[in-house]
Formats: structure tokens, C-alpha cells, sequence
């Protein structure tokens, strides 16, 4: 899970995206401003799993990080430990 919030310009944001996503297959969220919508289709064509509006509370971004990890089976659901 690589969770991404930096403020550069958005073609260095789009490449650093590309990037990662030919490196990893893990999840990506980007924390990027709820006015910063007019890019979202650019970042989910660079790799990006989920834009993440900002601001966020810290319990909101847990949860989906929590959610996206059990999808990606790194975490093991109570319910199947042993």
C-alpha cells in the first residue's frame, strides 16, 4: 500500500505514478484537493487504485487503507485466523 500526497506539479505527480504502478502491483492512493478533479481520469490511467479528496480525517483514510489492504489479502479477516 503506497499512499501518496506531495505537492509537485501535476506532470512530475503523473510520472512518479507510472512509475510506481511498473514497479509494484500494490495498491496506490493519491490525497490530492477536492477542487483537483479535472485530473482524476489522468490518474487512474498512471496507475493510481483510488483518488483520495483532501482534506480527509485521519480515521476515514485508515479505514480505506484497512479496506484496500484486505483486498490486496494482506491483512487476514478475523473471522479466518487460526
Amino acid at each position: 500500500l503506497i499512499v501518496l500526497h506531495l505537492d509537485i506539479p501535476q506532470g512530475e505527480l503523473l510520472s512518479l505514478c507510472r512509475k510506481l504502478r511498473a514497479s509494484t502491483d500494490g495498491t496506490l492512493l493519491l490525497l490530492a484537493p477536492a477542487g483537483d478533479n479535472q485530473n482524476v481520469f489522468d490518474y487512474y490511467q498512471a496507475g493510481v487504485d483510488e483518488q483520495i479528496n483532501t482534506p480527509i480525517s485521519p480515521m476515514t483514510l485508515f479505514i480505506k487503507s484497512m479496506a484496500w489492504l484486505v483486498k490486496q489479502e494482506w491483512t487476514i479477516p478475523l473471522t479466518q485466523r487460526v
